[in-house]
């Protein structure tokens, strides 16, 4: 039997989702650098339309270790009464689930999330696409940097699909993000112009990011 495939989009076509979304973002909203919402259902759009890979947007706990087992481990979650971890719409991530992978597209930004709390860590910028087999068996042996374990909650999947997802602003977004972006090697335009509902255009510049490798 052939082994899986270890990546199903290169780092090259990865940092081209990224760049673009994270670019859109932005644009709108400077202030939050991240929004994993916003960030990974767009990802998991231009993956299944681009690259004809099924893919959807999941929502739930989730705990990656991206530094060494005497740093702090990013957490997107709550413990419960039995020390188990759950999700709520306070505590949650959101990452692109396909048939056999689980793709961040907010990984570059690792750093801010740590910021946002008031701890100064700095970090490479680096993708985060992993095999579903390779998550470990629980978030208690999270030894090395990239191991990872994710628990989706079907239900709050559901909520957000309906109360935060769907709606006109993100349709708009996608769409831009759809006709903005090209897969490399092709190349793709440095700007990118989006009009707003009152007639106001917003010019849109790519954000330099370049990724150094993998969690």
């Amino acid at each position: 039997m052939k082994n899986k495939k270890k990546m199903i989009i290169t780092l090259p076509e990865y940092q081209r989702i990224f760049r673009v979304i994270h670019s859109v973002h932005q644009s709108v909203d400077a202030r939050e650098v991240a929004s994993c919402l916003f960030y990974n259902t767009i990802g998991a759009l231009l993956i299944e339309k681009c690259f004809g890979i099924e893919a959807a947007p999941r929502m739930g706990a989730g705990i990656i270790r991206i530094g060494s087992s005497s740093e702090p481990v990013l957490s997107f979650a709550e413990l419960n009464e039995d020390g188990e971890l759950q999700s709520s719409t306070k505590a949650f991530h959101c990452w692109v689930e396909t048939e056999s992978h689980v793709i961040d597209f907010t990984a570059p930004l690792y750093e801010w999330y740590f910021a946002k709390l008031g701890m100064k860590t700095k970090m490479p910028h680096k993708m985060f696409q992993k095999q579903k087999s390779d998550m470990s068996a629980s978030h208690h042996h999270l030894e090395n940097a990239g191991v990872f374990y994710l628990l989706p909650n079907l239900e709050l999947t559901a909520y957000f699909l309906q109360n935060s997802i769907r709606t006109q602003a993100m349709d708009d977004l996608a769409q831009i993000c759809m006709q903005w972006f090209t897969r490399p090697p092709k190349s793709i335009k440095n700007s990118f112009t989006m009009m707003t509902e009152t007639g106001k255009i917003i010019p849109i510049q790519l954000r330099p990011v370049a990724l150094s490798g993998t969690w």
